[in-house]
């Protein structure tokens, strides 16, 4: 990064530090796909300058004068949030970004903008009409490879946005399936979408059918599981990933974290999946070297042309795997969170005791929280993620992920780490 580049970058950082109270574009929980959800603005509702008015746009307002599809007044939502009713159903990606146009063997260049603005944008204005914040639903498919900046930190120092039970969420086949209730999805956008949008961190919970699937193809025994009841064909979601980490060169955490019906009554559950995940993943997947995972920095990874992590949380097969080559690496640390409790409470009492000064593990951080509670959430990440414990913070897993905007607040603390490792001369303009 060249200097002018760089103190623009420091001056334009620092403008969205100290924005007034900044409006965040999201999108709704209450949805079971991109299809029927809305677009949802939120903020934080403590902040002592709340805009005036905010006004929604379907087109860049500073490109083209265009009118409003969308005004209210903060001040009259006590919660920081308002489901605009602006339904997502048409949102398209950019051609390079859409798993329809996904060649093989044909990597995207790096794109080297922050966020690349969907069809959506949020203007904020004080009493006098003046603009007070920016913001767009954008999507962050290479934030990883772009901001070198973030290249020199071990995984564990940086934040990185993660979705809880990733592969759970409804598809035209499991829909169908009348076991699974509404609760047994805990995302609204597919695994890809979840990718481009700027999540690096997907955790699964894994079962196995011994006899039940007749096909030939042994993959077709693995599954997603949510709790009791299976949700989707692991494989096809992975295949999935597979593609975007070959096209995006992103660093990706893949945790396994769970392993629940029939790996207990088949011995050999484990081998099998092992070695499926090995032939799928050894090309781009970080060779365990009996080290620790978190330690590795995105430099490094990329030096070995390496992007993918596998956490896989079944102790008696990692440790019997040392001794040979494996992609498998040891579990990081966890805790969860429940939407009954105190937030901030759980946060406190984990980052002062589980966690505490320790900072050399990776650390996940996984709420549940029930489909449309996410006001709690929401304003929350706003506040603290931003506060005193941001610099303890590593791999946050969510619910509904995109009803909050942790990805955008992720890449804005990473930022600040990255600054303050620099030496530079800020002038007060």
């Amino acid at each position: 990064m060249n200097m002018l580049v760089k103190i623009f970058f420091i001056i334009n950082l620092i403008h969205k530090i100290q924005s007034f109270c900044p409006v965040h574009l999201t999108i709704s929980s209450n949805s079971s796909s991109l299809k029927d959800a809305t677009l949802v603005a939120s903020w934080d509702p403590n902040c002592p300058d709340l805009p005036s008015t905010v006004k929604i746009y379907s087109e860049n307002p500073y490109l083209k004068e265009t009118p409003a599809i969308g005004e209210f007044i903060p001040k009259k939502f006590k919660t920081g949030q308002i489901d605009t009713k602006i339904n997502l159903e048409n949102l398209e990606l950019p051609s390079k970004w859409s798993l329809k146009s996904y060649q093989e063997s044909q990597p995207v260049p790096i794109d080297t903008r922050d966020g690349i603005c969907l069809n959506y944008y949020a203007l904020s204005f004080n009493k006098s009409n003046h603009v007070t914040s920016f913001d767009c639903l954008k999507i962050n498919p290479q934030w990883m490879s772009n901001t070198k900046e973030f290249w020199l930190f071990p995984l564990k120092e940086l934040i990185i946005p993660g979705s809880k039970c990733s592969g759970c969420y409804s598809t035209e086949r499991n829909s169908r399936r009348l076991h699974l209730k509404p609760e047994s999805f805990h995302q609204n956008l597919d695994i890809w979408h979840q990718l481009v949008f700027g999540v690096r961190y997907l955790e699964f919970s894994v079962g196995y059918f011994r006899s039940f699937h007749k096909s030939l193809d042994i993959r077709s025994r693995f599954w997603i599981f949510n709790e009791e009841h299976e949700v989707s064909p692991i494989f096809p979601v992975l295949e999935d990933i597979l593609k975007f980490a070959e096209i995006s060169n992103e660093i990706l955490i893949l945790d396994f974290m769970n392993f629940s019906y029939g790996f207990h009554e088949s011995s050999g559950a484990h081998d099998i999946f092992k070695k499926l995940l090995q032939n799928m993943f050894g090309h781009i997947a970080v060779m365990n070297n009996g080290r620790k995972s978190c330690d590795f920095t995105i430099q490094k990874m990329k030096s070995l042309s390496k992007n993918v992590i596998i956490l896989y949380n079944y102790e008696d097969l990692t440790v019997k795997s040392e001794q040979n080559e494996t992609v498998l690496w040891p579990a990081w640390k966890r805790s969860e969170m429940k939407t009954d409790e105190n937030v901030a409470k759980v946060i406190r009492t984990v980052m002062s005791t589980k966690y505490g000064t320790d900072n050399n593990d990776g650390w996940i951080l996984s709420a549940k929280y029930a489909k449309g509670n996410t006001d709690n959430i929401n304003s929350f990440m706003l506040s603290t993620l931003t506060g005193p414990w941001n610099t303890k913070m590593n791999v946050i897993s969510l619910d509904y992920v995109f009803s909050t905007n942790l990805i955008d607040i992720s890449l804005s603390v990473n930022h600040q780490k990255a600054l303050s490792k620099q030496n530079f001369i800020v002038i007060d303009l």
